[in-house]
């Protein structure tokens, strides 16, 4: 059974949340920080959003986790041009690690759901080619940029930068106006 207090509580909750669901019902600063809390990048009302407190919203974490989890269970294949048409790559050397298995951590479905959710959360996703094997990079701590040899990948750690060349960094790219 639950106490007045409880149910009044709970009433509180509800009504909150409805009332940021009813059309009629202005958006303001205070309630746009009540719907995705606070940290992260400030934004026009001045509040701050990060990935970590937008997946605290249940739309946000069901939108990412369908979408994550949607094309992850895809089959991802590597393919090759032959005489002008494409064919699979089964002999690519990451052929089986896209396909079946990225290390021997996570299944390739984690794997994947993983780097997708990181890509839409973080707007890049990044993973070290190291032999068969395919190692997460936390999207934090990665980044491009130009030099004289081309487009790197630098990752940073608490013993400083290192630079990877574009062969042995996995990058996927998130919606971008650049």
């Amino acid at each position: 059974r639950f106490s007045a207090n409880d149910l009044a509580a709970l009433s509180a909750v509800w009504d909150r949340r409805t009332s940021i669901e009813n059309p009629s019902v202005p958006l303001s600063s205070a309630t746009i920080d009540d719907l995705l809390g606070d940290g992260g990048t400030l934004t026009p009302a001045g509040r701050r959003v990060s990935p970590e407190s937008a997946m605290t919203q249940t739309a946000t974490f069901s939108c990412v986790r369908v979408l994550a989890e949607t094309i992850a269970s895809l089959p991802w294949q590597v393919f090759k041009s032959v005489d002008g048409r494409k064919e699979i790559a089964r002999d690519h050397p990451l052929y089986s690690v896209l396909h079946d298995a990225p290390n021997r951590w996570l299944t390739s479905f984690q794997w994947r759901s993983t780097y997708i959710t990181q890509s839409l959360l973080y707007g890049d996703a990044y993973a070290l080619i190291v032999g068969r094997n395919l190692l997460l990079i936390p999207p934090t701590i990665g980044s491009t940029r130009w030099t004289a040899r081309g487009l790197v990948y630098v990752v940073r750690s608490v013993v400083g930068e290192t630079e990877f060349g574009a062969d042995e960094i996995l990058h996927l790219p998130g919606i971008s106006l650049d």
